[in-house]
């Protein structure tokens, strides 16, 4: 028999998604349930931590994204009436920037509603799932193995994730399900790198699943619902491209959360410490980030005043030359260097205004 298994953040992508996306996951995955051509293992803790996830931090976090990009546009009309009212394009540039607010707390209703409300496409969704899955309770054994795991430092467990006592529960409640029966796949979908493992699944727990289940039971490791072998190739191929899609928006937030983070960097320390985790982005900033981030970078003291950064900041100026001349201008980036170098630099009213109208919140 084939069982599946999906981690809780898998579920979080049902909330991510627009009913359209959703319906080409939420629906294949119902079909296969309902036909019985595969089996949904889903631990208790799953299901506890699905319903207080959606209604607490994935929720609040979306929601604290969006208020922190209507924070950052009311920011610039302020920009604007102190510094550029009355120069050209400044009531157009205006009006766009307070449509984009209007836009951005309008989304904020409808991802209250998508996360809360147990009618929203998203909460049935994922109830009818889990009511044709088979549902692991939690025994006093299994609570006892999961106490004894995270004590001896055992995968999936983690000193320094207070989270991991949840994922040892939902590996014990597998291990568990699984001890008694022979002959079965379990394909264990998750992307949860630290947990479960990055590219394969975790050599120690693959050898305890060997060790504890019969020889004849079998686990695959994957990151994505379109590896089901169940699934048509048109649904395998929809799910992809939603995926894709979906794992595109989320690094478009997180590459803007880094760099907010950064330009709003309160101490010497945080400045370096952000700087670092903006890195991994750099390869993906655009010219809007580019000239966002730079005019971040000359307005905030503590940045201005970091070795580190002006040190990565001359060698970037070298490797993405091209694309920040087209951000803010070859004679900027002059200025830039020299401000790198000689720590004397300040916008003109041009670039200042460049720099507001090409950054999209």
């Amino acid at each position: 028999m084939k069982y599946v298994f999906l981690d809780s953040n898998v579920y979080r992508h049902f909330y991510d998604s627009n009913e359209d996306a959703l319906n080409k996951v939420a629906v294949p995955l119902s079909r296969l349930l309902e036909s019985k051509k595969i089996k949904l293992c889903v631990p208790q803790q799953v299901i506890d931590e699905v319903e207080r996830n959606s209604c607490h931090s994935w929720c609040y976090s979306k929601l604290n994204s969006l208020s922190s990009k209507i924070t950052d546009n009311t920011n610039k009309l302020d920009i604007l009436e102190k510094n550029f009212k009355g120069l050209s394009g400044e009531k157009g540039l205006r009006r766009a920037i307070e449509m984009k607010i209007k836009k951005l707390e309008k989304e904020k209703e409808i991802v209250e509603k998508r996360y809360k409300c147990e009618k929203s496409d998203a909460n049935k969704a994922i109830a009818k799932i889990f009511e044709l899955a088979t549902v692991i309770d939690e025994t006093e054994a299994i609570i006892a193995d999961t106490h004894l795991r995270v004590a001896k430092g055992n995968p999936p467990a983690d000193k320094q994730e207070k989270s991991s006592f949840g994922d040892c529960l939902i590996w014990e409640s597998l291990l568990k399900e699984f001890s008694n029966k022979t002959d079965t796949e379990l394909i264990f979908i998750a992307a949860d790198d630290r947990a479960w493992g990055k590219s394969e699944f975790n050599n120690w727990l693959k050898k305890e699943w060997a060790k504890n289940t019969h020889k004849t039971n079998k686990i695959i490791f994957e990151s994505s619902l379109s590896k089901i072998p169940e699934l048509t190739q048109q649904e395998q191929g929809e799910i992809e491209e939603e995926e894709k899609e979906r794992r595109a928006r989320y690094y478009a937030v997180e590459k803007m959360r880094a760099v907010l983070r950064f330009t709003k960097s309160d101490s010497l320390k945080l400045a370096n410490i952000y700087f670092k985790r903006l890195e991994k982005f750099i390869d993906g900033l655009e010219e809007e980030d580019w000239s966002y981030l730079i005019a971040g970078i000359l307005r905030n003291i503590y940045i201005r005043e970091s070795s580190f950064v002006k040190e990565r900041m001359r060698e970037f100026l070298e490797e993405k030359s091209e694309i920040i001349s087209r951000a803010i201008g070859k004679d900027q980036k002059k200025k830039l260097l020299n401000f790198l170098e000689e720590g004397d630099f300040v916008f003109t009213d041009e670039s200042e205004a460049k720099s507001l109208e090409n950054v999209d919140f």
